[in-house]
């Protein structure tokens, strides 16, 4: 059980990996002379976000420290879950 469950935590940190890596690959915007860039990372919850204002040189932003344990857990009991419903069916 103790192995399952370690397993399971690898998996659910691969998870969050990739799936906060999709959410900024979807967001990349194309090169444009006027783009002004935003940047939110973190599904379901966005943890962070950059941003640049209009005339700014610099970006700004901002984490969300409460969404990304939220998102870290939810990843982590939604992994755990399947993956021990699954290894038990077999």
């Amino acid at each position: 059980m103790l192995r399952r469950l370690f397993t399971a935590t690898l998996l659910s940190i691969l998870l969050f990996f990739s799936t906060s890596f999709l959410t900024v690959l979807q967001q990349i915007p194309p090169i444009a002379a006027e783009s002004t860039s935003r940047l939110k990372i973190g599904f379901p919850f966005v943890f962070y976000e950059q941003f640049q204002v209009r005339g700014n040189d610099f970006l700004n932003y901002g984490w969300n420290p409460d969404h990304l344990l939220l998102d870290c857990s939810l990843t982590w009991i939604l992994t755990t879950i399947i993956y021990i419903t699954i290894k038990r069916k077999n």
